[in-house]
């Protein structure tokens, strides 16, 4: 059998990757390459989830705590493993410097280099796009250019892996039971519910996936013959949204909390009125959905509302 690297993996998607692959017996070893830049910001769970198989640590499962921009240290990897697979889920990060960010891509050109050096037989990439600057709820965290930077690491990655491997392009959040509560976009929502917080809610939309859904996609991608444009619609046809951020707080529970709704920045809708002005074929915003109970997005809501 082969091996599997999967490159930014120790979080819930690496772990849910790593338990598909140990019950199907679908690799030998499963190989995970992570900076840890954030090792204490990860949920408990995930390490705890990890833990569960230990005892397969550096005989199954193999962990290198390096950086993919350090090609040499790559190198070693790939010449000790027989890796015929590789997912990489390293994407754009709002926290990294501009120096940080050239370096992931930098990382990236080493991993489709590498990847051609040793015939690897399925590659896949993700990516996320954001949709508004906007970011969660808290004001001090709008950053200047936001959606400009996203899209022009996004679109630098795609050049780099153009036609080297599969893409996955995520909406602005991941939902569901899989994903780790730190970064989970309604568990970082109800605890400030239940403390009782001010609340800042941008008047943004914002377009939601289910993880069993990407998951289910990845597999795909990497033991059938599915194409990377079919997957892509699929996720868009299963993406949920747009849902505005004050329709997804109205399904929890509201009072004691001081409500501050932001209008729209005017530099904000003047770039709107640009881009509709550019591109002709957008003549107006899609409106926001209603979240629909019996969707997915909605029951697990329901199941989040106590």
């Amino acid at each position: 059998m082969r091996d599997i690297l999967i490159i930014g993996g120790f979080n819930w998607l690496g772990f849910e990757l790593t338990k598909m692959f140990i019950e199907k017996n679908l690799f030998s070893n499963i190989i995970i390459v992570d900076g840890m830049n954030n090792f204490l910001l990860k949920d408990n769970k995930v390490k705890h989830q990890f833990d569960n198989y230990a005892h397969l640590y550096n005989e199954n499962i193999f962990l290198y705590n390096i950086n993919i921009k350090d090609k040499d240290e790559l190198v070693k990897i790939y010449e000790k493993h027989n890796i015929k697979s590789v997912v990489n889920n390293v994407k754009f990060n709002y926290h990294l410097t501009n120096d940080e960010r050239s370096n992931l891509l930098h990382g990236y050109a080493n991993i489709v280099n590498l990847n051609e050096c040793y015939s690897i037989a399925k590659y896949i990439y993700l990516t996320r796009s954001y949709t508004h600057e906007k970011f969660l709820f808290n004001k001090q965290k709008q950053q200047e250019n936001f959606l400009e930077e996203s899209f022009i690491f996004n679109h630098s990655a795609f050049l780099i892996n153009e036609n080297k491997g599969h893409l996955v392009n995520l909406p602005d959040y991941v939902f569901g039971n899989k994903c780790y509560d730190s970064s989970n976009f309604f568990f970082k929502l109800l605890n400030i519910i239940k403390i009782k917080s001010p609340l800042y809610i941008p008047d943004r939309s914002a377009y939601f996936l289910c993880d069993d859904l990407l998951l289910t996609l990845i597999y795909e991608l990497l033991f059938t013959d599915i194409d990377e444009k079919d997957v892509n619609e699929v996720i868009n046809e299963n993406v949920f949204g747009p849902h505005c951020y004050k329709d997804v707080f109205g399904w929890f529970q509201s009072k004691n909390n001081r409500i501050i709704l932001e209008e729209k920045d005017k530099h904000l809708e003047e770039k709107d009125k640009h881009l509709e002005e550019k591109d002709k074929h957008l003549e107006q915003k899609v409106p926001d959905r209603n979240i629909d109970e019996s969707s997915l997005l909605g029951k697990y809501l329901h199941s989040l509302n106590y």
